[in-house]
C-alpha cells in the first residue's frame, strides 16, 4: 500500500479536535465514560482480518502488520436511569506492535451533542510503544475492499484523552443518511492514525460476516435515527480551570482591527460565583461565556464546535493546529486551536479570534485572545457591566 493513501485519508477527513484537560486529568465526557457499563453480549464472533499500515521512511510502500478484530453487539446502559441500547463493538488486536483498541458505534441520545451517532476508539498501548503514543485520529473512512480507497464519514473527531477518541457523526439529514448507507454497505473500515512522533498509519478493519451481522442488528434496533437536537438548547458547561500562557506554538495569532465604537457597556450575569456575558459566535450562536482573564485563548467545548460545523460557519480550513498550554497547577496539555470568524460582545465585533477546543464538559471561556485586542477592558462592579474600549 503506497502512503499517498495515508495523506489522502488525513486530508479527506479534514480536522480533529484536542480537548483541554480539567483540573485533575483529561477524562471523557460522562456520556462516554470508560468505566464498565451494564452490558449483555448478544453475538460473539470469529476474528476478522485487520491490517496496520505504517509509514516507513526507508520503504515507500510502508510496513504492514497483521491483526484481528472480533465483532459483536451488546446492550449497554450508560446511566442507571436510562434504558439499555444496542452498541456495535470491535475488539482489535495487532500483536506484533502490542497495540489493541476497542471501537464502539452507538446511537447518540445526548441532546446537547449535535451528532446522530458516535464512534469511540479507545487504545491500549505498551509503556514502551515505539511511536510515543497516539497524537490524532482525524476520523473514520468506509471502503469496499482492503486495498480500495476509503470514503470519509461526515463528522468531527475529538481527542478526549491521550488514548480515547470520539467521532461525532453529522446529524444533518443528508449527511446522516449518507453515513448510515456507508456504514451498512461498505465492508471495510479505515482508521487513519497520527502517532506521537508524527508518523502516519492506517488501521484497516474487515467487517466480514460477523461485522455485517452486528451492523444489521444495531440499525434494526435503532430504527430511524434520532432527530437533531435544537441549537437553542445548548447551554454552557460547568466551569473548568483555564490555561495560562502557551509554552510553544508555531502559529501566529490572527490579527484584526477593533471596530471604531469607542466604548461599550455590556451587562454581566453572575453564575456559580463567576461573571458571564452573552457572546455571538460567527453570527450563528449566542451563548453565555465565562469572563476569564486567566485563559490565554477563547475556549469552546467540542459539542459547540460540532454545532458550528453543522451550521456551516466553521470548516476544516479554520483549524490552525495544536498549542501546548500550562495549567494553573503546572501541568501542560495540548489543545486544538481554530479561527473564530467573529465574536460579538455588546456593540463590539472582533474578527479572526483564536479559539481552542475544550472537552464537552468544558466551559465557554472568554479569554485573552479576545480581551487583549482592546485598548482597555474593565469590570464596573457597581453597575455590574463589562466595559470595553
Amino acid at each position: 500500500m503506497k502512503f499517498a493513501a495515508l495523506a489522502f485519508a488525513v486530508t479527506a477527513l479534514g480536522i480533529s479536535g484536542l480537548c483541554r484537560a480539567d483540573d485533575v486529568r483529561p477524562k471523557p465526557p460522562a456520556a462516554f465514560s470508560l468505566r464498565p457499563a451494564t452490558t449483555t453480549e448478544s453475538s460473539l464472533s470469529l476474528p476478522q482480518k485487520v491490517v496496520l499500515y505504517e509509514e516507513d521512511q526507508a520503504n515507500p510502500n510502508g510496513s504492514q502488520f497483521g491483526g484481528s478484530a472480533v465483532w459483536r453487539t451488546e446492550r449497554e446502559r450508560v446511566f442507571p436511569d436510562q434504558k439499555s441500547d444496542v452498541v456495535v463493538r470491535a475488539d482489535i488486536e495487532i500483536p506484533e506492535q502490542k497495540l489493541s483498541a476497542r471501537l464502539s458505534l452507538r446511537r447518540n441520545e445526548d441532546k446537547q451533542l449535535p451528532a446522530s451517532h458516535t464512534i469511540e476508539i479507545a487504545f491500549t498501548l505498551p509503556p514502551d510503544f515505539a511511536h510515543g503514543g497516539i497524537s490524532n485520529i482525524p476520523g473514520v473512512l468506509m471502503k469496499q475492499g482492503e486495498t480500495t480507497r476509503g470514503v470519509p464519514l461526515n463528522g468531527v473527531a475529538v481527542k478526549v484523552t491521550t488514548k480515547f477518541f470520539l467521532i461525532g457523526l453529522s446529524n444533518v439529514d443528508t449527511d446522516m443518511r449518507r453515513n448510515i448507507q456507508l456504514l451498512r454497505e461498505r465492508s471495510w473500515i479505515d482508521i487513519p492514525v497520527v502517532y506521537g512522533d508524527g508518523r502516519r498509519a492506517i488501521i484497516a478493519i474487515e467487517k466480514g460476516t460477523p461485522g455485517e451481522r452486528a451492523f444489521t442488528e444495531a440499525f434494526a434496533a435503532w430504527g430511524t435515527p434520532a432527530s437533531p437536537p435544537p441549537i437553542a438548547k445548548l447551554q454552557p458547561s460547568p466551569r473548568l480551570p483555564a490555561g495560562s500562557e502557551p509554552l510553544s506554538s508555531s502559529l501566529s495569532p490572527p490579527t484584526s482591527s477593533v471596530p471604531t465604537v469607542q466604548r461599550s457597556l455590556v451587562p454581566l450575569q453572575i453564575e456559580g460565583g463567576t461573571f458571564t456575558v452573552p457572546v455571538s459566535i460567527n453570527n450563528s450562536l449566542t451563548l453565555n461565556f465565562v469572563l476569564d482573564s486567566g485563559a490565554t485563548d477563547v475556549s469552546i467545548p467540542a459539542d459547540v464546535v460540532l454545532t458550528l460545523m453543522r451550521t456551516g460557519t466553521l470548516n476544516a480550513a479554520d483549524f490552525l493546529g495544536t498549542k501546548t498550554y500550562r495549567l494553573a497547577d503546572g501541568r501542560t496539555v495540548p489543545s486544538q486551536t481554530f479561527r473564530i470568524k467573529s465574536l460579538k460582545v455588546g456593540e463590539k465585533v472582533l474578527e479572526n479570534v483564536t479559539g481552542s477546543v475544550a472537552s464537552v464538559e468544558g466551559s465557554l471561556l472568554l479569554g485573552q485572545s479576545f480581551l487583549r485586542r482592546f485598548k482597555s477592558w474593565s469590570i464596573d462592579n457597581q453597575r455590574q457591566v463589562l466595559v470595553l474600549e
